[in-house]
């Protein structure tokens, strides 16, 4: 990462920074803030519009069409960095596709179509909950033994990583949905995990530009031996939740 702060440090503001192009080399978990960011404007705004322009049509029909056509809009986006895109390597794919939020944004609306499917057939879903969970688990499995064993990588096989890969990762982790939803685990390990889950990503935003790139400026881990090396991870981990402790 640049130590240099970027020249494109306003955009961070508003969070557009990658907002069409690649994120700068500079807090890069950012990111997906971002499309969060804007996910959470756009289709609300749209809804919000709808709902005054079409008042007697069904809200239920208004959400799922306009979410329908903000994802089909953002597909053609899609279409055109694939027709114009020239990736040479898997970072470039992921800098100047995976991480731009108008080529993503379109992910979040899925699940919430999905959000909106689990609670239409609750019944449906519970009742095959375990049977969609190992489908699940198959599928994520599948698709990335398919990479691995056919050597699917951008600068070939872009189509695949722009309109299959990162779609069907997402339909395999929802198929996990209905199955972990109705865990009631109350075990030893519930304080750790619900800690984790509420916390993890904004553990994610500190743990890697403010701690992991500060302990290597002081560090150089390349020739540390087996203890030097855990020590260093015990450290990464305490800085890690100090830091998060701290933002609180």
């Amino acid at each position: 990462m640049d130590k240099n702060i970027p020249k494109e440090i306003l955009l961070y503001l508003p969070f557009f920074q990658n907002f069409s192009t690649p994120h700068p080399d500079f807090f890069t978990e950012d990111w997906s803030l971002s499309i969060e960011e804007y996910a959470y404007l756009v289709l609300p705004f749209s809804l919000f519009m709808s709902f005054k322009l079409l008042k007697r049509i069904d809200k239920k029909r208004i959400f799922i069409w306009v979410t329908f056509l903000l994802i089909l809009g953002f597909t053609a986006l899609k279409v055109k960095y694939y027709l114009h895109a020239n990736s040479a390597s898997d970072s470039d794919w992921s800098s100047s596709f995976r991480k731009v939020v108008i080529f993503r944004v379109d992910s979040i609306y899925i699940g919430f179509l999905l959000v909106y499917a689990i609670r239409k057939w609750t019944n449906f879903l519970h009742k095959h909950k375990i049977v969609l969970f190992i489908f699940g688990l198959l599928l994520f499995f599948l698709v990335h033994l398919s990479i691995f064993n056919f050597k699917l990588v951008p600068e070939i096989n872009l189509g695949f990583y722009v309109f299959v890969y990162l779609q069907v990762v997402i339909l395999s982790l929802a198929l996990l949905f209905p199955y972990l939803y109705a865990l009631n685990y109350s075990g030893v390990l519930l304080k750790p995990v619900k800690f984790i889950s509420v916390h993890s990503y904004s553990i994610y935003l500190v743990n890697y530009s403010i701690v992991f790139l500060g302990l290597r400026e002081f560090f150089d881990s390349i020739n540390f031996s087996f203890l030097q090396k855990f020590g260093l991870i015990l450290l990464f981990l305490s800085c890690t939740m100090f830091f998060f402790n701290t933002a609180l």
